[in-house]
């Protein structure tokens, strides 16, 4: 019962739980550490410890369901397995393994130096991973299993949202884009695309509908996705303090009174009860909504070497198993705890 009341919980707050109960999948585990077995808890010889690092809206989640499985007592060659679950915004986790491995990512910048990066990387969407890939191939696997999904939508206040029309209505884009840039009602926002995969979403689905709009959706276009970035913002919190704090018409009239944020971000934002509630408008088509992948980062970190094996060479399998010099790999034995 408590993975359905943890789905259900998740639904609630904007979120639509994928793995039963967000129990962190123990065979991706074993791909990170490989030969986890359930063991009593007497008599560890040591600890092996796995960092996750996990968008902050999800990292909650992912803790309690890290805490339900270390008290199942698994172990890794009879060692104790410890979780650490860190909240930490995707683009610092991506300019980190950038950083770490001497690439770069277009428009993201560079790390900030105090992110480190995880055994377990949990962005909050894989676009994110598309982006490392473009990069370099093997910095992210192939394979990162969604746990949830959020949609994205545009947040309007209720106030403007009434106004507008925009309450019961289905939406196409060109009804919302003539709006963002000929209504003065509209004062739209948006986090930085560089650094925020629901603005480059949002962005993306902008561009996809251009050519439906006739001879005027180059301007049309160009225009909305001009007024959004004047007004953009770096952080998702710093876009949230803009929304009316009353509904006071000169409050309205210099407030953000339009920006593209998850689903979940928004029922976080109503949950405070604030004094003018967010009202969701959800365009069509819509954007691609966060999907959270569960992402067991390859290891080629130069002070996090793969296992070897007794030819000195990277193995994916038996120690038999022939491998390239690019491969990365899960060990097939535990390795001993990272530093």
């Amino acid at each position: 019962m408590r993975g359905r009341h943890a789905a259900a919980d998740l639904r609630s707050n904007g979120f639509v739980a994928l793995a039963a109960g967000m129990i962190l999948p123990l065979v991706v585990i074993g791909a990170v550490y490989g030969g986890y077995q359930m063991m009593s808890s007497t008599g560890c010889s040591g600890t092996v410890r796995l960092s996750v690092a996990a968008s902050p809206e999800i990292a909650p989640a992912i803790k309690d369901a890290a805490a339900r499985w270390i008290k199942t007592e698994p172990r890794v060659d009879n060692e104790c397995v410890a979780v650490d679950v860190v909240a930490v915004g995707a683009s610092e986790v991506a300019a980190a393994i950038a950083g770490e491995h001497g690439v770069t990512i277009n428009t993201l910048g560079q790390a900030d130096g105090k992110t480190q990066v995880p055994h377990v990387w949990i962005p909050d969407s894989s676009i994110w991973l598309q982006r490392m890939r473009a990069a370099r191939e093997d910095l992210v696997p192939q394979n990162a299993p969604s746990l949830a999904r959020s949609p994205i939508v545009l947040a309007v206040p209720e106030p403007t949202a009434k106004s507008l029309g925009w309450l019961e209505n289905k939406l196409t884009w060109k009804q919302v884009l003539q709006q963002i840039v000929g209504d003065t009602r509209i004062t739209p926002g948006i986090v930085d695309p560089n650094r925020d995969a629901v603005g480059i979403s949002t962005m993306v689905a902008m561009a996809s509908v251009r050519d439906q709009f006739g001879p005027e959706g180059d301007a049309l276009t160009v225009g909305a996705i001009k007024a959004l970035t004047t007004g953009k913002s770096e952080q998702q919190s710093g876009l949230i303090a803009r929304f009316p704090r009353d509904a006071d018409p000169r409050t309205l009239s210099t407030a953000v009174t339009l920006a593209p944020l998850s689903e979940q971000a928004l029922h976080a934002y109503n949950a405070t009860g604030p004094a003018v509630p967010l009202v969701a408008v959800y365009p069509d088509p819509a954007p691609i909504a966060l999907d959270y992948p569960f992402t067991a980062m390859p290891r080629l970190s130069p002070n996090r070497p793969p296992p070897r094996s007794s030819s000195g060479r990277c193995c994916p399998g038996p120690s038999s198993a022939t491998c390239s010099p690019r491969t990365s790999c899960a060990p097939t034995t535990a390795p001993s705890a990272p530093a």
